[in-house]
């Protein structure tokens, strides 16, 4: 059984992830959900590399060519917006889609939300920076001993 494309469009919009449809020339085809700041018309026909954000174009763009290339899903994280104190970080596969009317490949990009994900990565990685400061710069001896009782450090 398959749903009439009204109830699928519908149902694929209250997907917690945006769903981007590009023609054969990398411009927004359909999206499942905008962003609150944006409106149809602000997306609509126009190329993907004019909404990125000026570090994310090169990733973005091998990420779309790849994916066309070889007929393979690609995978890439990319920071979606940044003003200076809060950062969005989107982790994003590129998947073939079924072509145009004309047989023209065509991409869709599936966008996730990874930024408390790249939060938690940048934070354990500070933590263990000042661990390490920490025992390579104690004046004694610091010894760990695991528990078939050889020295792991």
């Amino acid at each position: 059984m398959s749903l009439p494309p009204d109830q699928l469009r519908r149902l694929v919009g209250h997907l917690p992830d945006y769903v981007v449809l590009l023609d054969a020339e990398d411009c927004y085809e359909w999206v499942n959900r905008l962003d609150p700041t944006l409106s149809w018309e602000d997306l609509a026909g126009r190329h993907i590399s004019s909404m990125l954000p000026p570090d994310s174009v090169e990733t973005v763009m091998t990420a779309i060519s790849t994916c066309r290339r070889t007929g393979e899903s690609t995978y890439y994280e990319a920071l979606g917006y940044s003003d200076g104190e809060f950062e969005t970080w989107y982790g994003c596969r590129v998947v073939p889609a079924p072509p145009d009317d004309q047989g023209r490949r065509r991409v869709m990009i599936l966008s996730s939300d990874v930024t408390k994900r790249r939060r938690a990565e940048k934070a354990l990685e500070a933590s263990e920076e000042r661990f390490r400061r920490l025992v390579e710069g104690s004046p004694g001896w610091i010894v760990l001993i695991g528990r078939d009782r050889t020295i792991e450090y």
